[in-house]
Formats: structure tokens, sequence, C-alpha cells
């Protein structure tokens, strides 16, 4: 492109000293001589710039043709090579295959989940004792302050308000602590219940040569593939029965 431009304006160039040239013999002539090289000058340089104009085209429609002629060879190649590939792909691909079940199902049939819940319903019977002894003592200090407001001095009257709010805050706080608590109690004690499930999980899948093993809980799979899919909920008992 840049040798185009640089031809088209040494062109010019030239097409320029070689019109003025003309228009300087004209001159020297008569006024039929004169307009006699003006046309001629026109002439030269319509026939100048027709032919400039048709090797540019030319230049061109081989550009574009030997662009377009890539493409189409491009095009053929990757027609001719695609069918093999899409058949190699297809013969490598393996059947995948990979067991489900509910994990909460399997999870609360286990021996050792019904006995840390019987340990963790321990703990909860303790702290809701303790959360309605403070809320019962909370609440006949409350009807106490009700009864005597109207009779209690400023003083005691504040004082008596300062230690149901405090009894009230220190209530709220001993009840978030206690659900953090059960929280953290009820994750320690089926840490090594769940362990126990994924091993015996993980030595189905490599017997039966799952790639996966999927937790249907919460509707997560709506539906699996019978031919791929297998349920292995009767079976995951079985095992867990023997451990």
């Amino acid at each position: 492109m840049n040798h185009l431009n640089h031809s088209q304006s040494s062109y010019r160039q030239k097409q320029n000293r070689l019109y003025h040239l003309i228009l300087l013999r004209n001159r020297k002539k008569n006024l039929q001589a004169s307009g006699f090289s003006l046309n001629f000058a026109r002439i030269i340089k319509d026939k100048l710039l027709l032919r400039f104009m048709k090797n540019r085209n030319f230049n061109k429609k081989c550009a574009l043709l030997a662009a377009l002629f890539a493409i189409l060879s491009f095009t053929v190649q990757a027609q001719t090579a695609l069918p093999a590939s899409t058949d190699t792909q297809t013969a490598a691909q393996p059947v995948i295959s990979f067991g489900y079940l509910s994990y909460d199902q399997a999870l609360k049939s286990m021996k050792a989940y019904a006995t840390a819940q019987e340990k963790l319903q321990e703990q909860r019977a303790a702290y809701e004792a303790e959360a309605k002894r403070v809320e019962d003592e909370f609440n006949q200090k409350y009807e106490s302050f009700l009864e005597g407001q109207n009779e209690f001095p400023r003083t005691i009257l504040l004082k008596r308000q300062n230690e149901l709010k405090e009894l009230m805050q220190r209530n709220m706080e001993f009840n978030a602590q206690a659900r953090r608590d059960l929280q953290t109690a009820e994750e320690e004690a089926l840490k090594p219940i769940r362990a126990k499930l994924n091993e015996t999980l993980a030595s189905i899948a490599r017997e039966f040569g799952f790639a996966l093993i999927i937790n249907i809980d919460s509707n997560a799979c709506p539906y699996i593939d019978p031919v791929m899919g297998k349920d292995i909920q009767e079976m995951v008992a079985e095992y867990l029965k023997k451990r």
C-alpha cells in the first residue's frame, strides 16, 4: 500500500510538470495552437491517469483473488480433517458411571449418629434449663418492679430499672453463646461420623468404578440417567453395618 501511494505521488508530480511545460509553450504560439496544445495535454493527462487506475485495480483484483484462494484452501483442508478428528474423539470418550444417594439419610442411619445425638440432646437440655432459670428470675424482678414503681423513691426506681436492663442484656448474651456452643459441639461430634461415611463412599466408588457419588438431598438432581447413575442407598447401609 505504501508503494502504491509513493507511485501515485510521483505520477502526480510528473503530470503537473508536463502540464506546466505545455502551458509555457502555448504562450509562444497563436490561440489555435495554444488551444490544441492544451487539449493535447489534457488527453495525455487522462490517458496516464486511466493507465494508473487500471494498474491499481489490477493489483487490487490480484490481491483479492489470492486472499480468496487462501481462504478456500484452508476451508477445504479443515473440512477434510474434521470427520477423522471427530471420529477419533468419539471413539476415545469413556462411558462415565456414578452413584447417588441421600447423604443425610445415610448419616442418620449410622449407630454413631444416634449416640452423638443423645449426648447433644443432654447438652441442649442443660442450656435450656439454665435459660429458663434466668428468664424466671427476670420475670420475677420485672413483676416486682411493676408493683412498686409508683411507691419507690426515684433513686431506687432508677436502680431497679438498671438492674432489669443489665439482666436482660446478660440473658440475651447467654442465649446467643448457648446457640454457638451447641453448634460447635454438634460439628465436633459429627466430624468423625462424616469421615467414616465418606470413607465408605470412597470404597464403594473404587469397587464399582464410579467417577463420582452425587448427594441428591434438597432435590439437587431432579433427573438422573438410570443407564449412567446407580442408586447406592441400600448398598451404603449394608456396608455401614459391616463396619
